[in-house]
């Protein structure tokens, strides 16, 4: 299993753990706060059953390879575009939960994980359109050695894309003057 996957299923654990049901993305509390309170449990669980019933498979599937005690290969020592990239996730984010799972890792683990963080901090720059961070991003992730991710090349093009209009924009308007 590898340490993002494992990272992953961890942070699915404590939540469980924490609210006693793996709640789906459609569940918020103040719904089940409408509801009267001897029927309560049974509308979240209701409510949730698909994430639990693919939280039991994947249960089933790691007890059955007896992933959860095997050893994970150690990797070289945090490279500096982690802590980097830990910081800029932390920065400005409330009660981001999975972050206490991060702070739990060995620091051998956090390289491991590098990739997974720069997609997250991708993701927040494309979505909030900052897309000269996203480049800075990808830059930085690249002359550092971080393994490239399928959603660091998406990225990659579509800033290469939007570059590419920019450039023929001013190639029209040049030659309409």
């Amino acid at each position: 299993m590898s340490t993002t996957a494992y990272f992953a299923f961890q942070v699915l654990k404590r939540v469980e753990d924490d609210a006693g049901i793996l709640p789906s993305l459609s569940i918020s509390i103040e719904d089940i706060e409408r509801q009267p309170p001897d029927i309560r449990s049974a509308y979240a669980t209701a409510v949730s059953y698909h994430t639990a019933f693919v939280m039991g498979i994947l249960c089933a599937v790691l007890l059955r390879r007896k992933l959860e005690n095997s050893k994970m290969v150690s990797e070289p020592p945090v490279i500096p575009v982690t802590r980097e990239l830990l910081n800029s996730l932390q920065c400005g984010k409330s009660n981001v939960q999975w972050m206490s799972n991060i702070q739990n890792l060995p620091e051998s683990k956090l390289t491991e994980i590098t990739p997974f963080l720069m997609d997250i901090a991708l993701f927040r720059a494309v979505r909030s359109m900052k897309l000269a961070s996203a480049r800075d991003l990808l830059l930085s992730t690249i002359t550092q050695g971080v393994p490239g991710t399928f959603f660091a090349l998406q990225v990659s093009e579509a800033l290469s894309r939007i570059a590419a209009s920019q450039h023929l924009i001013k190639i029209e308007s040049d030659t309409m003057t």
